[in-house]
């Protein structure tokens, strides 16, 4: 891979979900980097028209074109032969992994995201002498208070979303409810709700057990639901105390959030939608 200084590389994350690809971008901003995020394969394609990263990073999970067709592909375009291509995803089997580095993936960082430690993750994908850690300590109790019930607001409408799709196509488990779940695992842990992690996971087992079971999916869901309306709005001086670790290594994606128009309000209104007391 390239060697240089490590404060201004240039980074394309490839990432579908918006609160994850906000995540990595704003902990790699904090860190000096210049950042662009493509939502799939095509805005990807165009991006890179105009900015020539230092850097790729590849969610291989995304509808459509994944990470995987995606890295083969730009290996075959002589501007991206020799650019560093890493792997953002949670399935560390040795068979996903061997996949994606025989597309041309140069290494792999695993999902969830340790906000502590991703910019130092990062850097390590650059062979050769580095800056000391980068790893930047903020004050950003609210930042992460932000992201934090951004994800449960969006929960809550996915769950309905998702039982609403069951109950009209109970015969099976479309795409679409299996990335959700995926989500919710690694997104969950990363910001901190193991128990909504957690059962993320268990419904997943039931989704893609031999044999379908629609009864327990739907109740792991509603249990889902049950977890995510148990988090509701959180204040940034408790988060602050809660979660220390999470809190000092997290800032500025608020601005961005609000920026985006999601607020206190909305996140209310979800958490009626969704029949939270």
């Amino acid at each position: 891979m390239k060697t240089r200084a490590m404060a201004g590389f240039q980074i394309l994350i490839v990432e579908d979900h918006a609160l994850h690809a906000t995540l990595a971008r704003y902990l790699l901003e904090e860190a000096g980097h210049g950042v662009q995020v493509a939502g799939d394969a095509a805005e990807a394609r165009e991006i890179l028209r105009s900015f020539h990263p230092d850097l790729i990073l590849m969610d291989l999970e995304m509808p459509g074109q994944d990470g995987v067709e995606l890295t083969r592909e730009l290996r075959l375009n002589p501007a991206h032969v020799t650019t560093p291509i890493v792997a953002l995803t949670a399935y560390t089997d040795p068979s996903d992994l061997a996949r994606a580095y025989q597309a041309g993936c140069d290494g792999h960082i695993s999902k969830p995201i340790d906000p502590a430690a991703f910019a130092r993750q990062v850097r390590d994908c650059f062979r050769g002498p580095v800056a000391r850690d980068a790893d930047i300590v903020s004050d950003s109790a609210d930042v992460l208070a932000e992201i934090r019930n951004n994800f449960v607001a969006e929960g809550l409408d996915e769950c309905g979303a998702m039982l609403k799709e069951l109950e009209a196509e109970p015969a099976g488990v479309s795409s679409s409810v299996h990335r959700v779940l995926h989500r919710w695992a690694g997104l969950g842990a990363t910001l901190g709700f193991p128990e909504i992690s957690n059962q993320a996971r268990r419904v997943e087992g039931l989704v893609t057990a031999s044999t379908l079971e629609m009864g327990d999916v739907v109740k792991g869901i509603e249990t889902a639901r049950r977890r995510f309306c148990a988090r509701g709005p959180e204040r940034a001086e408790t988060l602050a105390r809660t979660h220390p670790g999470l809190v000092q290594h997290t800032h500025r994606v608020g601005t961005f959030l609000r920026g985006r128009g999601q607020s206190d309000t909305n996140r209310g209104q979800a958490s009626k939608r969704a029949g939270c007391d």
